[in-house]
């Protein structure tokens, strides 16, 4: 979660997403300025909002929040105001996993007590928090060491080689993609028929070693 602190400025809007401390400037006067953006264009900020929420630092990013600021005549500061807020708040409420009735509370009173924003963003929470929390597990994992994150394989069928002819022997390559913090890479291991069963019986082990 994100180190936020409290601040007598922020009219003591108490937020259950922030543990019950004050909504800081930047939530108060982001907010704001999502208020201010017309109702008819609260769909395509949305569709600009949910993906920034993954990927932050996706350098495509200010393209659409420029292109969306010209369909909306927006200054781009207002935009950014309006999705840094966003941001911070379903992150928050997500790492705390809290649910949909405690954060519109928090929308509302963001809004002195309006519904209609605060039901829209609100109602929108719950997909956003289940990527969001799938993000925060793989994040939390990647942290403390490698963690795979897919995988490609083939088969091969190996005949002769410098060290020897008519080997005939099937070999599967399997690549192994990881993640290792901001780290993205990849192994390829070279299974012999002995060990891709071993791994095979392994995996039909799988389902009742994870149900316990």
């Amino acid at each position: 979660m994100q180190d936020i602190s409290s601040n007598a400025a922020s009219k003591n809007i108490s937020l259950n997403c922030l543990e019950g401390r004050p909504a800081p400037p930047i939530v108060l006067e982001g907010w704001k300025q999502l208020s201010a953006i017309p109702q008819e264009a609260w769909q395509s900020f949305w569709l600009l909002l949910a993906p920034m929420l993954l990927t932050p630092n996706n350098k495509a990013n200010q393209e659409l929040i420029a292109l969306f600021c010209e369909e909306n005549e927006l200054a781009p500061e207002a935009a950014l105001a309006a999705v840094g807020c966003c941001e911070l708040l379903l992150k928050q409420a997500a790492a705390l996993d809290l649910d949909e009735a405690a954060f519109r509370h928090d929308l509302q009173l963001l809004s002195n007590g309006g519904d209609a924003l605060a039901r829209f963003v609100g109602t929108r929470y719950p997909e956003a928090k289940k990527e969001l929390r799938k993000q925060i597990f793989m994040e939390t994992l990647a942290a403390h060491g490698k963690v795979m994150t897919g995988l490609e394989w083939r088969l091969d069928h190996l005949q002769h080689s410098s060290r020897g002819n008519r080997l005939n022997s099937d070999i599967v390559i399997l690549t192994l993609n990881y993640r290792e913090g901001q780290t993205q890479d990849r192994i390829s291991l070279q299974l012999t028929r002995e060990t891709a069963l071993e791994l095979k019986a392994f995996c039909d082990r799988l389902p009742n070693q994870v149900e316990g």
